[in-house]
């Protein structure tokens, strides 16, 4: 075979394989770049806050920002048995949640895209005594990266003994 025979078969395996790799990233990539769009959008859609975290002495109230007259959820201190943070892998970045249990079985879900989180989060050992504080449990939580890492702040029946 001469150099342009050599070439030419180069230059069609070149164009093959890249016409291979395209369709095979086509057939890849749009379920990827699908998914990551849709998580963005999700993410980009929940930084307009759609809930709200108060608190006072005796209950955290969470009211839903979206619906008109919506009526809070009441969560008493003093109901809360167990509290637990993890993150939730949303793909490109984690968002931190807490888990309220309550000693009638209910379990309550707040996360860090709520509004009134950071005072709430630094307030819970103050009601809570024996709770893990903020710097206590955030890096145990946040590192490494994408990976779940629950960890229990607070359990009332630790309190007792």
């Amino acid at each position: 075979m001469d150099a342009l025979g050599l070439i030419s078969a180069a230059a069609i395996g070149i164009v093959c394989l890249a016409s291979l790799g395209y369709s095979l990233g086509v057939w890849l990539g749009i379920p990827f770049l699908k998914r990551f769009s849709d998580r963005a959008e999700t993410r980009k859609r929940n930084a307009k806050k759609r809930h709200s975290i108060r608190f006072d002495d005796e209950r955290v109230d969470v009211v839903n920002l979206h619906i008109v007259n919506a009526q809070p959820i009441h969560i008493q201190w003093s109901a809360m048995e167990r509290l637990t943070v993890f993150k939730r892998d949303l793909f490109t970045v984690d968002l931190i949640c807490l888990v309220i249990e309550l000693k009638d079985g209910r379990c309550f879900e707040l996360d860090e895209d709520m509004d009134g989180w950071n005072p709430f989060i630094d307030a819970i050992p103050a009601h809570l005594p024996g709770c893990k504080k903020f710097h206590e449990w955030f890096l145990e939580v946040a590192v490494p990266a994408f990976a779940t890492n629950s960890t229990e702040i607070f359990r009332r029946a630790a309190m007792v003994e």
